[in-house]
């Protein structure tokens, strides 16, 4: 029913530098940026001239593209703040404007810690931890489409039906999507 939702980390080249942003500002906590950002938001890549860039990509803050943007609306999400993007290789001196910045609103402790296999980085089994196999207890998520995984924030999980609009609209959309196991 949920999947981690992931630009895909093996991937060669994407986002070698994300900005600076002021003190006190993440997208990784789920809650709504209230400051005003600088936009477009300058992130540097590495793709060469022959290389397209992943729909989503990203080293800290997630950075997808306008099409996919678009079908996640599409879809049904609507937790999505967007920041304007500007992606710069400083290289080739090649720029794409067509990516925004998002941050996704909204975190759910569903992590099912007794079946699930981790290590708690953080100390507390609340943050930091780092899931080895994740078992998500679905009755948690009351049905979200679209969260941040609350013992380990740095997780975005999709719900299947978004996943599969998705992939039905752009079957080799270049995002990853890895299945979790279900309580």
């Amino acid at each position: 029913m949920y999947h981690i939702f992931d630009s895909d980390n093996y991937e060669e080249y994407g986002v070698s530098r994300d900005p600076d942003l002021p003190d006190g500002i993440s997208f990784l906590t789920g809650k709504i940026i209230e400051e005003s950002l600088a936009e477009p938001l300058e992130f540097f890549v590495d793709n060469p001239l022959d290389i397209p860039l992943a729909d989503f990509t990203e080293l800290v803050i997630p950075v997808m593209s306008n099409k996919l943007v678009t079908l996640l609306k599409n879809a049904g999400i609507d937790n999505l703040q967007i920041f304007r993007a500007l992606l710069h290789n400083p290289d080739t001196g090649q720029n794409w404007t067509n990516y925004q910045a998002v941050n996704i609103i909204g975190t759910i402790a569903c992590a099912d810690m007794e079946q699930s296999k981790y290590i708690d980085a953080g100390g507390a089994g609340i943050i930091l931890v780092h899931f080895e196999k994740l078992v998500v207890n679905c009755k948690k998520t009351h049905g979200a489409l679209l969260f941040r995984l609350a013992e380990s924030p740095d997780k975005i999980l999709i719900h299947e039906k978004v996943m599969g609009e998705i992939l039905r609209h752009e079957p080799k959309m270049k995002v990853l999507f890895k299945p979790v196991n279900l309580s």
